[in-house]
Formats: structure tokens, C-alpha cells, sequence
């Protein structure tokens, strides 16, 4: 798997260079550094430094990336005839968090008319978004902390209730009910008389399935729908904004009811200590799980640090 190489720059305190590193490419990157000096690697034009001193000095978690994703080929050409290359553009970090883009806007009055540009959120989040450019440089450190910022959590709760939903209709999909599907297909009317027996009198329906089918495939209809009905209902749930999302964010839990819109999510930040025995056994029954996987009256996992827990035993959130 390659990773990305930094390199911080000499001459901007704050850019970085970065590269994929791998064994060719890091095997060729290495002595190209050696040879170069760096302020002759890239030419990055000053009021891009001044920018980026300005931000650092008011918050160093503020970092400036040159991405590079050239070839191990392609480097070696450079060796031969690398005179600097021009510097238009430079990702921006928040620690580790990509969190937007600054882009020169050159200007046919010279230099100190050249604008830069703000661009937001680069990474895939729902909520702010803004592109603002100005030539005044305190101008646009000001643009940088208003519109590139990390993703808050309201908007990770957002963009989680998203993925619960996702995870959910998936999970739908994945019930082994094809049997089902058959034998209600037939008519509607039938279709609707199935139903209600397999709500009112289950038995009634064992006792109708084909004598063909054997006992195996009985119960595989009956486990399919048991496992539909379970998931259908976590979704009923979901859509009624009950139960619980659960994000796991920088040694902290967060907690939200789950909500379609952005401003009307309430989220309380808890320590893992502090949730109640049965979130704790829940959250740990789910983390063994493939993500996306629902648990019928628990909830589902979507990755790592994200679930949702459906809110049957009102104890969700421990003692805050």
C-alpha cells in the first residue's frame, strides 16, 4: 500500500511536499532532494508565504501541502530538467484533516493584484461550502478561518445518518427472502393475503408452504423474513428520528438522535466510561460485525467509529 511522504519546505515554513511514496518512487525522490536545494525545487510566489505565515502564527494546526503525483518516470526526467516549478495552487490541513484549497488568480496588473482563492471543503461533507477570493492578503487569512475549517461534528452526524440510511436499505437488500418474493408475486390480492397471515398466523403459513420444500428451506423463508421484518423495523425507527448515532471522534463518544437536518441535531459528548453497560455491550457486539451490517434490535455498524443503536431500551446514553 503506498503512503504519502512529507517533506517540509525550507523557504515557506508550513508548506509541505508531499509524494506517494513507494519503493521506485521513494528511491528516486530521495536523491533528487539530496541534489536540490529546495527554494530551487518549487517557485512559490510571495504573498502565497505571507499568507501562510500570517495563518500559522494564529493557529500552527494550519498546514500547506504541495501534492505531487508524478511517476517514478516522471521524476527522473526531472532530475534532468527541474528549474523550479511554479507553485498555483496548495491543499489545506487541519492536523490531519484535509479541509480545502488555495488557488492564485494571477492578475495582468502585476503580482500585488494577483488574487487568491479560498475554496472549502474539499473533503465530501454536507455542510459549509464557500469559495472566496480577495488580493488583500489579511483578507484571506480571514477567508481561511471562516471557510476552511475542520468538519464540526454536527455535519459528521449529518453525513452519518446519511450512511445509516444507506446501511440499512443494504441491508434490506441482502435479506434472504427471494422464496418470499415468489410466492407473493403471483397476484396482488394474494400478495396482501400473505402478508397478513405471516403477521396474524405464521403458523398457519408453515402449515401451507409447499410439502416440496423441505424443512430446510422452510425455515430459511421464515429466518429471510424474520431478519426483513427486524431490519424494516430499525428503519422505521430511523425515519422517526429515534435511536441513537454513535460517533467515535478524537477519544471521544458522541451521541445524537438521529435527524435528516443539520441544525436540528443535539449531540452530547460522553467518555467511554461513561456510557451505560448496555451501549457499551451493544457498540462492542457491533464492532465485531462487517460494516454495514445491521443486528436486528441493536442497530448497525457502519465502519470503525460509526453506529447506530436503536433505541428499545432507553438507556442509550448513559450517565452523561
Amino acid at each position: 500500500m503506498q503512503k504519502i511522504k512529507q517533506f517540509e519546505m525550507d523557504d515557506a515554513r508550513g508548506i509541505y511536499f508531499r509524494v506517494i511514496e513507494g519503493d521506485e518512487i521513494d528511491q528516486v525522490v530521495t536523491p533528487f532532494l539530496d541534489m536540490h536545494e529546495t527554494t530551487a525545487v518549487f517557485r512559490i510566489k510571495d504573498k502565497i508565504k505571507n499568507v501562510v505565515s500570517k495563518v500559522r502564527a494564529k493557529d500552527p494546526n494550519y498546514t500547506f501541502v504541495i501534492d505531487s503525483w508524478w511517476t517514478a518516470d516522471d521524476w527522473r526526467s526531472k532530475i534532468q530538467e527541474y528549474k523550479g516549478l511554479p507553485v498555483g495552487s496548495l491543499e489545506v490541513f487541519y492536523k490531519d484533516e484535509r479541509c480545502g484549497k488555495l488557488k492564485t488568480k494571477d492578475d495582468y496588473r502585476g503580482e500585488s493584484r494577483m488574487s487568491i482563492v479560498v475554496m472549502s471543503r474539499l473533503t465530501q461533507a454536507i455542510g459549509r461550502r464557500g469559495i472566496k477570493y480577495s488580493a488583500n492578503e489579511d483578507t484571506v487569512v480571514k477567508n481561511i478561518f471562516k471557510y476552511i475549517k475542520p468538519v464540526a461534528v454536527k455535519e459528521r452526524m449529518e453525513n452519518l445518518y446519511q450512511k445509516v440510511a444507506s446501511g440499512i436499505r443494504q441491508a434490506l437488500d441482502n435479506c434472504d427472502t427471494e422464496n418470499f418474493r415468489n410466492l407473493r408475486s403471483y397476484h396482488p390480492v394474494a400478495g396482501q393475503v400473505i402478508d397478513n397471515l405471516l403477521e396474524h398466523h405464521p403458523d398457519m403459513i408453515r402449515e401451507l408452504l409447499p410439502k416440496s420444500w423441505g424443512s430446510e428451506r422452510v425455515e430459511r423463508f421464515f429466518d429471510g423474513m424474520e431478519s426483513f421484518e427486524g431490519v424494516k423495523k430499525m428503519q422505521q425507527v430511523l425515519e422517526a428520528n429515534k435511536g441513537v448515532l454513535v460517533l467515535k471522534y478524537r477519544g471521544d463518544i458522541y451521541l445524537s438522535q438521529p435527524h435528516t437536518h443539520l441544525n436540528s441535531c443535539i449531540t452530547r459528548r460522553l467518555k467511554h466510561e461513561q456510557l451505560s453497560d448496555v451501549t457499551k455491550q451493544n457498540i462492542a457486539m457491533l464492532t465485531l460485525t462487517e460494516p454495514n451490517t445491521a443486528i436486528t434490535t441493536i442497530g448497525i455498524r457502519v465502519d470503525d467509529d460509526k453506529f447506530y443503536l436503536q433505541d428499545d431500551n432507553g438507556d442509550l446514553y448513559g450517565e452523561g
